[in-house]
C-alpha cells in the first residue's frame, strides 16, 4: 500500500475503476477487504530512464489495471493509455516524463489526488502494517464479496471432502466472530439437520503422531446432546481464514479438535481454558497425502506436526430465483402455520393474512444485484436485507436462505430463517407505468373523452342498479343509468405521490426505483364545471356532498383499488395531508356521507363509464357543411373577396351553394383526445394552384395583428396593430380568415405570402393558427377552437423575443367570424356531410369519399352508402352490427362507446356513439 499521510492511500475508486484517488483508512484491521485490496499495488521494475534511474510499473490488487494516465499537461487522475512507467525518488515521490519537457507527478492535497510536475509530487511511502499481514477474513470475503466460494489445497488430497464442491460460509457472532461454518450448496443436509464440514472423531494412522494430528473431516450435522455424543462438535465445525494481503497466502484454522482420553476412554476437546484453533495441515499416509489438522505451539505460533496447504479460494456460483426480478410474497413456517413478512414503519412483521394484488403491503419487490439481491417492500420502503445480499437454496425445499436479515425483524425473524418466495407475475414493478398500481388510474383518453357515474355495488343478491343521482346532495337510488349523475374527472396529482401510509410521500420501493403514486382526483359536470364538494350538514354534522361551485375548497377523490370487487372512495379534503376517510352510503337517509375508514364497513363502487368526449373526432376527408346552430340557414363559407371567413345563407349577394362545401381534412392526431382539423376552400384559385395542391385556409391570424412598440416610458410592449386588415376595432377581437397554403410532409403547412419567411412555415400543429378542434357542447354542437401563440417581447430590448400560447374560438358579429378568448361566447356550429362540391376544385377532390358518418345516440347513421356492406366493431375489435344497406340515408342501433364503421371500399372511422 502506498500512503501519502497517517491514513490516506493511493487506490482504485470502487463506483468508477478507471478513477485513481487517495481513500482514507482509520483502521486497517476493521477495513472491508474489497477496499483494502483496491489501495493495493503490485510493484515491477520496468526497464531505466535516459538518465540510468530505474523505472516501475504499479498494478491494482483489485482490478489488475495498470497506473497509467494520458500523456498530457493538463491529464486527469483516470486510468487512460500513456505515461504507464514511474520514477520514485528516495523521499517516496512518484513521478513519470511524457515528454522531454513534460512531466506528471502524483499530488495529494487535501484528502484529493491530482496530477502535477514532477517536482510538486507528494511523497509515498510503502506500508508496512501486521493487520495486512494476517487478516481475518470474514465469510463475504472468501468468495470476493459473496459466501459462496471453492476451497482449494493445491494438490490431490486423499479423501479430500472440499475437492470440487461450492461452499457456503455462514459468519458466526459474538465470541465466535473471528469464525465461519460451512455448507455444501446444494446438500446442505442430513435428513432434517443442517450439515456442516468440520473435524469427525474418526482418524488416520500416521507415524508418530499425538494429540490431533490425524483426524479426518466429515460432513455431519451438529451435536446437541450430552446423552449420545461424549464431546459436542460444534467448535469442531468452526473455521478460521487467515490471510496475508501482501501475499494472498491463506491459512486455514479449525477452533478446537476433538481428542480420545485413554483413561476415561471417551471423546473430548482437545484445547482448553485459553487454548484456541487447530491449523489445517497435511500429512503423508503411505504413498498418498491426507487433510488433517496440528495443535500450535511457541511464539509466534507454529505447526508441531504436519505441513501447511497451498489455499486457493475461489468465488462460487450464488443461488439465483428462476422466475427472477418482479414481485413477491415472501412467508416463513412459524410453527405449524405459515406467516407473510410485511414492513412496518420501522421494521417487520409477520402476519397469518396473504397480502394481495390490490395493496402495496407485503409485497416485496425483488432486484437481483451483481449476483446478490435486494428485497424492498413496496408499502414502507424497507428492506427485507440491510443490503444486497445472497440467497442460498435449501436442499429439498422450495426455501432459501438470505444474508443479512434486517437487524429491525430480529423480534419476528430467527437467524437462519428459511423463506419461500412466492412470485406475483402479474404485478409489476419498477417502471412509472406502474406507478399506479394501488389506484385507479385514468389517462388523458379516459378523461377528456369519457364521463363516469358511480354504481353502488350491493352486499345483498339480486339488489343492482344503485346510481348516485344529486338531489340536492348526492345520494343513491335504483335507478337505470341514464338517471345516474355523470361526472367528468379532471386529475389533481399530476405526478406527484400520495400513499395510504398517512400521505408520507416515497412510497413503493423506491431504492430500487419503483414509487406508487396515488392517483386523485376531482369530479364535475361537463359543460357547467359544476364540481363535487363536502359540506358539513348543520342539522346532525355529517359531511355530504353537493355540486357546484366549491369555492377554494373542492374535494379530491382517489378510488383505491382494496379489493376486487370495484373501489373504495377515499376523500382527502382540500388537504392530501387529512387522514382517509371513505365515502358510503348513509343507509337510513339515502346520502352518500363521508366516515372515518375504521369507523364502518367498507362500500364498493363501480365506475360506469359514459362516452363524453371533449372534442369531436369527425369523418375526414371529406365536404361538410359547417352549419349555424340557430337554425337561420346560415353556413360558414369565405368571403371571395375579401378572404374573411363569414355565415351566410347560400344565395346571399355574391354567395353561390359551392361556397358552403368546405373541405375538412385532419391536420393531426398525435393527440387522440384532441383531434384538429384542417377548414379549406378551393374557391378563387386557378386550375393551376389546384392542381399544384394549393387551398384556401381557415386561420386565426392575430400573429399578424401584434407588434412591439415602445411606450412614453421607452419601453417595448406588445401592441394591436389597429390597422391590420386582420382586426376588428369594434369588438377589440382579431378576425378570422383565409389564407392561401399548401400541406407537405405529414404535419406541415406553408403559408403563402408575398414576402414569405420562415415563420409562415407551420410544423407545430399543437399550435397552429390553421388547425381547428371541434369542442362538444351540452346542446350538441361544437364550437370551433384554435390554439395558436404570440409574440411577447422584453420591456427593455425588443429583440428578445418569447411566445406564448393563445387559445381562441370562433366568435359571430354581424355574421362577421372573430377569434375570442372567452369559449362561453363562442358560436355554435352543426358540421354536416354535403353533395356540394366546389365547382372549381372537382379535380382536386376526384375520387374522394362522399360518404359520411355520424354518431348519434344509439345510433349511427351511414349517408351515401346505399348498396354497400358495413361492419361495425366496437373498441375491442368485436363486430357489434353487419348489414347492408338499402339506403343513402341509413341509421343503426350500436352500443354506446368508441366504434369503428368499416363502409365496403372505404377506410374505417371512429366515431363516440352517446
Amino acid at each position: 500500500m502506498l500512503k501519502s499521510s497517517s491514513s490516506d492511500y493511493l487506490a482504485v475508486y470502487g463506483a468508477k475503476s478507471d478513477s485513481v484517488v487517495v481513500k482514507t483508512f482509520s483502521n486497517l484491521a476493521t477495513a472491508p477487504k474489497a477496499s483494502i485490496d483496491s489501495a493495493m499495488w503490485k510493484v515491477t521494475e520496468a526497464g531505466v530512464d535516459a538518465t540510468g534511474n530505474k523505472l516501475y510499473s504499479f498494478t491494482n490488487k483489485k482490478t489488475g489495471a495498470v497506473l497509467s494516465f494520458a500523456a498530457k499537461k493538463d491529464a486527469k487522475p483516470n486510468l487512460a493509455a500513456g505515461v504507464d512507467k514511474w520514477s520514485v525518488t528516495a523521499d517516496g515521490k512518484i513521478s513519470a516524463y511524457y515528454s522531454a519537457d513534460g512531466s506528471l507527478g502524483l499530488v495529494v492535497s487535501g484528502g484529493k489526488l491530482s496530477l502535477g510536475i514532477a517536482s510538486a509530487a507528494t511523497a509515498f511511502t510503502s506500508e508496512v502494517n501486521s493487520a495486512l499481514k494476517a487478516r481475518t477474513l470474514a465469510a463475504s470475503d472468501l468468495g470476493d464479496g459473496f459466501t459462496v466460494f471453492s476451497l482449494n489445497f493445491g494438490e490431490a488430497y486423499q479423501e479430500n471432502i472440499f475437492e470440487g464442491k461450492e461452499l457456503v460460509a455462514t459468519q458466526l457472532t459474538g465470541a465466535d466472530a473471528d469464525y465461519v461454518q460451512l455448507q455444501e450448496v446444494g446438500a446442505d443436509k442430513i435428513g432434517e439437520k443442517d450439515a456442516y464440514f468440520g473435524l469427525d472423531t474418526t482418524k488416520y494412522t500416521i507415524a508418530g503422531q499425538k494429540d490431533v494430528f490425524g483426524y479426518k473431516f466429515a460432513k455431519d450435522s451438529t451435536w446437541l446432546d450430552n446423552g449420545y455424543h461424549t464431546v459436542l462438535n460444534g467448535d469442531f465445525q468452526k473455521f478460521k481464514f487467515i490471510q496475508d494481503l501482501s501475499n494472498d497466502k491463506v491459512a486455514v484454522y479449525v477452533k478446537n479438535a476433538p481428542v480420545y482420553n485413554t483413561t476415561t476412554k471417551k471423546f473430548e476437546a482437545a484445547l482448553t481454558g485459553t487454548a484456541a484453533d487447530v491449523q489445517v495441515v497435511y500429512a503423508q499416509v503411505t504413498n498418498s497425502k491426507v487433510l488433517t489438522v496440528s495443535k500450535l505451539s511457541g511464539t509466534p505460533s507454529t505447526i508441531e506436526q504436519g505441513v501447511a496447504p497451498s489455499v486457493k479460494l475461489g468465488k462460487g456460483t450464488p443461488a439465483t430465483l428462476p422466475t427472477g426480478d418482479g414481485v413477491y410474497f415472501i412467508k416463513v413456517k412459524s410453527g405449524d402455520e405459515f406467516k407473510y413478512v410485511y414492513a412496518t414503519a420501522s421494521g417487520l412483521e409477520l402476519k397469518k393474512d396473504a397480502p394481495n394484488v390490490y395493496n402495496p403491503a407485503g409485497q416485496f419487490y425483488v432486484v437481483a444485484k451483481g449476483g446478490k439481491y435486494q428485497f424492498v417492500e413496496r408499502n414502507f420502503n424497507q428492506g427485507l436485507t440491510t443490503a444486497a445480499a445472497q440467497i442460498y437454496k435449501v436442499t429439498g425445499k422450495d426455501t432459501y436462505r438470505v444474508d443479512a436479515v434486517n437487524s429491525a425483524a430480529s423480534a419476528s425473524l430467527a437467524a437462519g430463517e428459511e423463506f419461500y418466495f412466492e412470485y406475483q407475475k402479474d404485478i409489476k414493478a419498477g417502471g412509472k407505468e406502474y406507478n399506479y398500481m394501488a389506484t385507479k388510474y385514468l389517462d388523458k383518453v379516459a378523461i377528456d373523452n369519457f364521463a363516469y357515474t358511480l354504481n353502488l355495488i350491493s352486499g345483498t343478491e339480486g339488489v343492482d342498479d344503485l346510481y348516485t343521482i344529486v338531489d340536492g346532495v348526492l345520494k343513491v337510488k335504483k335507478a337505470t343509468a341514464e338517471d345516474a349523475a355523470k361526472f367528468k374527472v379532471k386529475e389533481v396529482s399530476a405526478g406527484k405521490v400520495y400513499t395510504s401510509n398517512a400521505h408520507a410521500e416515497g412510497v413503493g420501493a423506491i431504492s430500487l426505483g419503483d414509487t406508487l403514486a396515488t392517483a386523485t382526483y376531482k369530479l364535475y359536470k361537463q359543460y357547467t364545471n359544476d364540481t363535487v364538494y363536502m359540506v358539513t350538514s348543520d342539522k346532525n354534522n355529517v359531511r355530504e356532498f353537493k355540486v357546484g361551485n366549491p369555492g377554494a375548497h373542492p374535494t379530491i377523490f382517489t378510488f383505491k383499488t382494496a379489493a376486487g370487487n370495484g373501489y373504495l372512495l377515499n376523500v382527502h379534503g382540500e388537504s392530501t395531508s387529512n387522514t382517509d376517510s371513505l365515502v358510503v352510503l348513509d343507509v337510513n337517509t339515502g346520502k352518500l356521507i363521508v366516515v372515518a375508514e375504521a369507523q364502518i364497513n367498507n362500500n364498493y363502487f363501480d365506475l360506469a363509464v359514459e362516452p363524453s368526449p371533449d372534442y369531436a373526432t369527425l369523418t375526414a376527408p371529406g365536404h361538410k357543411l359547417v352549419k349555424s346552430a340557430e337554425s337561420d340557414g346560415k353556413a360558414l363559407s369565405m368571403n371571395p373577396k375579401s378572404l374573411f371567413a363569414e355565415v351566410k345563407l347560400a344565395g346571399q349577394e355574391e354567395y353561390i351553394d359551392s361556397l358552403f362545401g368546405l373541405w375538412i381534412d385532419t391536420a393531426c392526431v398525435k393527440d387522440v383526445t384532441r383531434p384538429t382539423y384542417y377548414i379549406t376552400t378551393g374557391n378563387g384559385l386557378d386550375s393551376t394552384a389546384i392542381a399544384d395542391g394549393y387551398r384556401f385556409f381557415l386561420v386565426n391570424p392575430q400573429d399578424s395583428v401584434y407588434s412591439a412598440v415602445k411606450n412614453t416610458a421607452g419601453n417595448y410592449e406588445s401592441k394591436t396593430n389597429e390597422a391590420s386588415a386582420y382586426w376588428n376595432a369594434t369588438e377589440q377581437m382579431v378576425k378570422a380568415a383565409f389564407v392561401k397554403a399548401i400541406v407537405y410532409g405529414e404535419d406541415s403547412l406553408a403559408i403563402v405570402r408575398t414576402k414569405a419567411t420562415a415563420a409562415d412555415t407551420l410544423k407545430n400543429m399543437a399550435v397552429n393558427p390553421a388547425a381547428m378542434a371541434f369542442v362538444t357542447t351540452a346542446n350538441n354542437t361544437l364550437k370551433i377552437e384554435n390554439k395558436t401563440n404570440k409574440e411577447v417581447v422584453d420591456p427593455t430590448d425588443a429583440t428578445k423575443k418569447t411566445r406564448e400560447n393563445v387559445v381562441s374560438y370562433l366568435k359571430v358579429i354581424n355574421n362577421v367570424l372573430v377569434w375570442s378568448a372567452n369559449r362561453d361566447e363562442a358560436h355554435e356550429f352543426i358540421v354536416e356531410a354535403t353533395e356540394l362540391h366546389p365547382t372549381s376544385n372537382d379535380n382536386v377532390e376526384e375520387g374522394a369519399s362522399a360518404i359520411s358518418v355520424i354518431a348519434n345516440d344509439g345510433t349511427v347513421t351511414i349517408q351515401g352508402a346505399a348498396g354497400k356492406s358495413v361492419v361495425i366493431s366496437n373498441i375491442l375489435g368485436k363486430v357489434v352490427a353487419e348489414t347492408v344497406l338499402s339506403s343513402d340515408n341509413a341509421t343503426i342501433a350500436v352500443p354506446a362507446g368508441i366504434v369503428a364503421v368499416a363502409v365496403e371500399g372505404e377506410a374505417a372511422v371512429k366515431v363516440v356513439v352517446k
